[in-house]
């Protein structure tokens, strides 16, 4: 299996400001960067039935609490690119817009390189609805949000419940793809997003310190809250979200989900399920990395009643008082292998690595589990990760000729009759696979037929990784690094190089925990690959 999670970066506009234009009221047809800035001084609509064309570039400044209404069957269309994004925001730095809200069937809206900032929900008023989605409210449609950073709005309430202080949807089918949703926070449910009862795919992002938390408990989901809905979370990462009673990364009830290939660490709860809580739903959670969450009661994985399959995922160094690891009642899990549950710990240092109530039995088979579980191929023993306290969880494999003292035991102990990973060759327990490093050296020809750009290792990574590539002839070779934004943060290799395979260290110890991407260039030939640290 390969882990690749590419997030392309947002550039924010740059485009020189003239005399500001003021809008306010109903608006459609075209916004064009020719015009910037836009300054908004009143509330702001799409009539029902109109369109609104924002082009790239565009920077729309809120003055006061104002909202920008996408009224029922209208249009918006916010058309950013990779080199001048569409920025929401407002010119004082805590929220003080109320968002862009679609009311109801907004389909063909599209959200593409926006940058949704500082907006925030009502707290006290008279429709429940306005409490609902600090930067982005959206009802009975079907949307797109591409390369959009979602970040910084709220959703608090003095007296009733608050959703989504990032996103709130009902009843729509919405898509994010290469999204970034950092450091929204609401009071009650639903931190990054809340989602209720419809289609919901998010592939390729981040949701980071995201927040859902009050001192009453009736707070979950820190990341994502989901209910009642059809869900798929692929290749994206959940880093220090926190939701107050449940779900730090992920909390969804009454749903059906595919969380797979994804990254949850850092992530936390009052009570259970400091990465995920699923309760009553008919779940696949697959191939998924799970570590240093903390769930002060019960679970880093929390799973309880319908049906659940958990295959192949990785859950270490998690802290709970009980079943650090995973909890889960009998009715929860209708298969459960090839996972490694290993050193997941209460608060005084005791091995916490399953929990299962009493009256209760779990059915885990062909998995590695610390202390041992009785089960069809399980196995207690040290999964030989190839780096743990540095954050990978890949199994380790000794440079040839093997040497089966440094060879993982998970390595080939999966359950034999699980069709294999299209990357893979073997059947391994655990989310990461052995160090495959070792393929790429042995038994290559003599020159490289083509260039090639390898997926970085280990990814994900802490503090350093190797990147190799491959130049079929002498050619003049880039191999540079960059942000989520877009900016180069370091180049490791600028000139001539000789026909060959050629490997480099990026040492990432100044820079912070995220999604960067690197970038081949060789002759006419460009090639891009994402990676994630996580410190």
């Amino acid at each position: 299996m390969r882990r690749t999670i590419v997030i392309l970066g947002l550039v924010l506009s740059t485009t020189a400001l003239s005399p500001a234009i003021q809008v306010s009221g109903d608006t459609w047809g075209t916004w064009s960067a020719d015009n910037n800035p836009y300054e908004v001084v009143g509330n702001l609509r799409v009539p029902p039935e109109s369109t609104l064309v924002i082009e790239a570039g565009c920077y729309v400044e809120f003055q006061g609490y104002y909202a920008f209404v996408v009224d029922t069957s209208a249009v918006i269309q916010a058309l950013g690119n990779a080199f001048n994004s569409i920025n929401f925001t407002t010119s004082v730095t805590i929220p003080a817009w109320r968002g862009l809200r679609l009311l109801s069937r907004c389909d063909s809206s599209l959200f593409r390189y926006c940058l949704i900032e500082r907006a925030k929900a009502e707290e006290d008023p008279p429709d429940d609805e306005l409490r609902k989605g600090g930067g982005l409210y959206i009802i009975e449609s079907n949307v797109r949000i591409l390369n959009c950073r979602i970040q910084n709005n709220r959703a608090s309430s003095g007296y009733g419940a608050s959703y989504g202080a990032g996103v709130y949807c009902r009843s729509s089918v919405v898509e994010f793809d290469s999204c970034e949703i950092l450091y929204n926070e609401t009071s009650h449910n639903g931190g990054g997003l809340c989602f209720d009862d419809g289609q919901l795919i998010v592939t390729n992002c981040v949701f980071k310190e995201n927040e859902a938390y009050n001192q009453l408990g009736a707070d979950i989901g820190g990341g994502i809250l989901c209910t009642g809905s059809d869900i798929q979370i692929l290749n994206s990462i959940f880093d220090g979200n926190f939701g107050g009673f449940s779900g730090g990364g992920i909390y969804m009830i009454s749903s059906t989900a595919v969380i797979y290939n994804c990254v949850f660490c850092n992530n936390g709860t009052i009570d259970t399920g400091g990465g995920i809580a699923s309760v009553h739903c008919h779940s696949i959670i697959k191939s998924n990395l799970m570590f240093n969450n903390d769930a002060t009661e019960v679970g880093g994985v929390f799973i309880f009643g319908d049906s659940c399959r958990l295959i192949n995922n990785t859950i270490c160094n998690n802290l709970a008082f009980r079943g650090a690891g995973l909890c889960s009642n009998s009715e929860s899990l209708d298969s459960a292998f090839n996972n490694i549950i290993f050193n997941n710990t209460n608060y005084v240092g005791e091995k916490m690595n399953i929990y299962v109530p009493d009256g209760s039995t779990l059915d885990m088979q062909f998995s590695c589990i610390q202390d041992g579980y009785p089960g069809e191929g399980n196995i207690d023993l040290d999964p030989m990760f190839v780096d743990p306290d540095g954050g990978d969880f890949h199994l380790s494999w000794a440079n040839f000729p093997i040497d089966d003292d440094t060879k993982s035991p998970c390595i080939d102990a999966g359950a034999p009759w699980l069709p294999l990973d299209p990357d893979s060759t073997r059947a391994d327990i655990g989310a990461l696979p052995y160090d495959q490093l070792s393929d790429i050296f042995e038994d290559r020809p003599n020159l490289p037929l083509a260039i090639r750009l390898h997926q970085n290792y280990p990814n994900p990574f802490n503090t350093s990784t190797m990147i190799l590539y491959e130049l079929p002839k002498q050619s003049r070779a880039t191999l540079e690094i960059y942000d989520i934004l877009g900016r180069k943060v370091a180049t490791l290799w600028d000139g001539s190089q000789e026909a060959g395979f050629h490997q480099l260290i990026w040492d990432a110890s100044e820079v912070s925990s995220g999604v960067y991407f690197y970038r081949l260039t060789a002759g006419d030939h460009a090639e891009s690959r994402g990676m994630l640290l996580v410190k």
